[in-house]
């Protein structure tokens, strides 16, 4: 067989479905023997970095390998942000470029056009990156790429042929599946043994739950745990989906969490952290109470993640989807309940603070999805609404973020890329700036006729950079509003362009909105300067102290609890 078509056989293995890529002339031979095989199906974006940006949310929403191939050199470097994405968010994805340049000198600046060292530019941003030139590099690097990508910690590899070998016959080789991530794991009994006898003598455990548990598909087990000794999870904003609904569950924490969520925080006396980085400012004086008054037990795949420093606490380089069953098992159910029972109280009583119409009509359209559709969010002030609204509503359903890299104009891509990986009904929402970003791909989505409902949260600003500059100290807004530089098309136009259907709205207009379901659909909805997001955590304040403040008798009471 051709080195092309053992890589679509090994993609085939991996139960990859969808590939996604712009074509070029060195990559034209892999292209074509995707498009020969009937387990495969190939997509034309209508820019790299999109392309790439799908096979993260196809990788993000269904777990498997996402996969996304470009030319050599400009398409190449398309692709990067969403690569880096694709490690900042430990997403399983292979990147699969190609170059005709048969050596490289370096000290020639420019000797073909296009060409360039693609490992070079990507190696600080994949697990795994190979140049490969010669047919017998074929086997052990694509075996050894896959694995990387999928085991461990996941994340992104590059694999970049020579065009002149992709043609070339391979014996079917024998299976190099590549040495798997190191793993030299704890003992579970000795973690086991440390987090049971510290659940056992807290008096205010909470179970803090990061991506890790979505990565290590543990999310049930984490669940029945929580049950069986009636311990609550907290969880960060981002992974507010892996439990979400579960009557234990009791929201995100953060600078930008819920009232109620940093209040249960601020009175735990022991946190047992399952894949969350825990990356809040340990010294701050918000922060730091907790950390020197609650006993910390983390719990990673990745031992660099182990590394942050997080005084007084103790890590465990361990693989939740061996642990938590095992704990699981082993776990003996507590007798008391009144932590539960004040956790509850808190909730209660602060569930409908820092509400504003935005969010509820974003609730109401996160309702109207089925659980077993996907709600994408892009990055901006939109996604601090999406939260809130998801925390009022949207149990159940799939929540996609861009996490750690945060990258503006994602959110469409990942859309398109998680409807192939669930083949069902995927609302995307974005800001007016953010929509821009990639809004080629609406060319994609009307043509393909795609069930992705966009949702354009409109407030005529880039709120978010606005809210930094005022912060920052500055005297008067810089790009930001339409009087200082920034601006956006007109929606209605760009959607009857592409053929789209159109729908606009006003948070506080009566009127249900009717959502499309097998059709694409573009609902714009119109803001004003009372939907942003209000609450925020000043600098130097108690964790559970948000502004605008509560009453002063109403916060001595809780936190009193």
């Amino acid at each position: 067989m051709k080195v092309s078509q053992y890589l679509v056989k090994k993609l085939v293995e991996y139960k990859v479905t969808d590939v996604f890529g712009i074509p070029g002339g060195v990559i034209l031979d892999f292209i074509y023997e995707l498009d020969k095989d009937e387990n495969i199906d190939v997509h034309l974006s209508y820019h790299e970095q999109a392309a790439a940006y799908a096979a993260c949310g196809y990788a993000q929403r269904s777990g498997r390998l996402g996969v996304a191939y470009a030319t050599k050199g400009p398409g190449v470097t398309n692709m990067m942000t969403a690569i880096a994405e694709a490690y900042y968010d430990s997403l399983p994805v292979l990147y699969i470029t190609a170059h005709s340049q048969k050596a490289l000198r370096r000290e020639l600046r420019i000797e073909e056009e296009q060409e360039m060292d693609h490992v070079r530019l990507v190696r600080d941003i994949t697990k795994y990156a190979k140049r490969i030139d010669a047919v017998g590099e074929v086997a052990e690097a694509v075996n050894a790429g896959c694995r990387a990508a999928v085991s461990g910690r996941k994340g992104p590899v590059l694999l970049d042929f020579s065009a002149r070998i992709l043609k070339s016959e391979i014996e079917f080789p024998g299976e190099h599946e590549g040495k798997p991530d190191s793993a030299d794991h704890e003992a579970p009994d000795v973690c086991i043994n440390n987090i049971l006898t510290s659940l056992r003598e807290s008096a205010r455990p909470v179970f803090l739950l990061g991506d890790g548990v979505r990565l290590s598909k543990t999310e049930e087990t984490i669940a029945k745990l929580s049950e069986k000794m009636d311990i609550p999870m907290l969880s960060s904003r981002f992974s507010q989906d892996i439990v979400g609904g579960h009557e234990n569950y009791f929201g995100y924490i953060g600078s930008h969490g819920l009232r109620y969520s940093n209040f249960i925080l601020s009175k735990t006396d022991c946190i047992i952290s399952f894949g969350n980085r825990m990356a809040f400012q340990t010294e701050s004086e918000s922060f730091k109470p907790i950390v020197e008054g609650a006993k910390i037990i983390r719990l990673d795949i990745d031992e660099q993640e182990l590394q942050r420093d997080i005084p007084g606490s103790s890590g465990y380089r361990v693989d939740l989807k061996e642990l938590i069953p095992e704990l699981v098992q082993t776990a003996v159910p507590r007798k008391s309940f009144e932590w539960l029972r004040i956790c509850h109280k808190l909730k209660d009583e602060l569930k409908d603070y820092d509400m504003n119409p935005a969010i509820m009509k974003l609730s109401c359209l996160i309702d109207m999805l089925n659980e077993d559709e996907t709600l994408v969010c892009d990055i901006g002030n939109n996604e601090l609404l999406v939260s809130r609204a998801y925390a009022v509503s949207g149990n159940g359903k799939n929540l996609m973020h861009s996490k750690a890299f945060k990258t503006v104009g994602s959110a469409i891509g990942k859309a398109i890329g998680a409807y192939y990986a669930s083949r069902k009904r995927v609302m995307c929402i974005a800001g007016d700036q953010g929509m821009q970003f990639n809004i080629q791909e609406l060319q994609y989505i009307s043509s393909n006729q795609l069930p992705i409902v966009i949702v354009i949260c409109n407030n005529n600003a880039s709120e978010m950079l606005k809210d930094s500059e005022r912060k920052q100290g500055y005297t008067y807004e810089l790009h930001t509003t339409l009087n200082s530089g920034y601006s956006h098309p007109n929606f209605k136009k760009i959607a009857d362009a592409y053929g789209i259907k159109y729908m606009a709205a006003r948070p506080s207009a009566d009127g249900t909105i009717e959502m499309l379901d097998n059709e694409p659909q573009i609902i714009e909805i119109f803001l004003d300067g009372q939907c942003g997001i209000q609450q925020h955590l000043p600098k130097g304040y108690p964790c559970q102290m948000f502004l605008p403040q509560i009453s002063k008798d109403l916060y001595s009471y809780l936190d009193n609890l």
